[in-house]
């Protein structure tokens, strides 16, 4: 274990000291669509004839190519252009905060297929080495990190809800840690953009999160008695309560949003800016810093969404059983259930 950590620690030394100097070139160089615009406008045409119109892989005003990536380069602009199209349902179309096609950014869509595909094969490589096997591996590898995720998100799971629930959803909280791990660390890789910075990207996370605990909490204690809890214990006070509780509710996917496109954008563009500078071990401690991020904000978004279903799914006994049970811990006599 401790030499595969060294030598993941001399793989990432090795990328920073070759990927920096470039990225950061890359990313001071003037890009190419703004000095053709300015020799076209330089440039004087003859009266009459209008400018011959040209189509550029450099040509699209997304904010996104204003400065390099590696989908600048390797993902046509005509191809990211179709991207945005079919986002804003149609060539020309207004996108929700009035941007047109040719302004939204799509490379956070290019990135999570990148991630989708990195993790599908960790999981096909983890599930490969595991077959037969009875004792957990020995090396640092796809396996051991599912083995590790795994692990700590069942730990996490076991105290709030009971062992078969916490089974029953391991397999979602693993992919949704894995995803959003993999698409923060990807921030820190010279060149390459998270899926995670980007709220259209959060937000999808948030909305899912948030139908799936909806949803399980209806199935565990029915239409009726899932959204009684939103009255409150007092019917009397009902008409206060259930707004509140439903604003609260709907808060919470844009919230786990918000939380993580915020700190997952402040942290690439630091990083960015250090990179730019072209000197190799500069960015190393804010690297590092970025790393500890990367790991918080999984941990955060994932505990989050176990604590929504485990209070969504929770139903009356089990909140009698964990009372009774805190009492006990603490020596002291639990009180009758009514």
């Amino acid at each position: 274990m401790k030499q595969s950590l060294r030598r993941l620690l001399a793989a990432l030394l090795v990328t920073v000291f070759v990927t920096a100097p470039v990225a950061g070139v890359l990313a001071a160089a003037p890009a190419p669509h703004a000095t053709m615009h300015a020799e076209a406008e330089g440039t004087p045409h003859a009266e009459g004839v209008a400018p011959a119109a040209h189509h550029s892989d450099y040509s699209r005003a997304a904010a996104e190519d204003h400065h390099w990536w590696i989908g600048k380069d390797l993902i046509p602009a005509s191809a990211r252009q179709q991207v945005a199209e079919l986002l804003v349902a149609g060539k020309g179309s207004q996108f929700l905060f009035g941007d047109p096609a040719e302004s939204v950014d799509v490379g956070h869509v290019f990135m999570a297929i990148l991630v989708f595909l990195i993790g599908l094969g960790l999981a096909l490589a983890a599930r490969r080495k595991v077959i037969g096997q009875v004792l957990p591996p020995r090396t640092l590898g796809a396996a051991a990190l599912f083995d590790i995720v795994m692990d700590a998100l069942m730990g996490i799971m076991e105290s709030m809800m009971p062992r078969e629930r916490a089974l029953k959803y391991l397999p979602l909280m693993t992919a949704v840690a894995i995803f959003i791990l993999l698409s923060n660390l990807l921030g820190l890789v010279p060149g390459f953009l998270p899926p995670t910075s980007n709220l259209n990207t959060t937000l999808a996370l948030g909305a899912m999160a948030f139908v799936v605990y909806n949803v399980a909490g209806i199935r565990a204690q029915g239409f009726v008695k899932y959204f009684k809890h939103f009255m409150g214990p007092i019917p009397a006070l009902a008409p206060l309560m259930f707004p509140i509780e439903l604003v609260s509710h709907l808060v919470r996917p844009v919230s786990l949003a918000i939380r993580l496109a915020g700190n997952m954008f402040g942290d690439h563009q630091v990083v960015f800016v250090f990179v730019a500078f072209t000197i190799p071990l500069l960015p190393l401690p804010i690297m590092a810093l970025g790393l500890l991020v990367c790991l918080i904000q999984t941990v955060v978004f994932t505990m989050l969404f176990i604590v929504y279903i485990a209070l969504a799914t929770e139903t009356h006994d089990e909140h009698d059983a964990h009372d009774h049970g805190h009492a006990a811990e603490h020596g002291a006599e639990p009180a009758p259930a009514h």
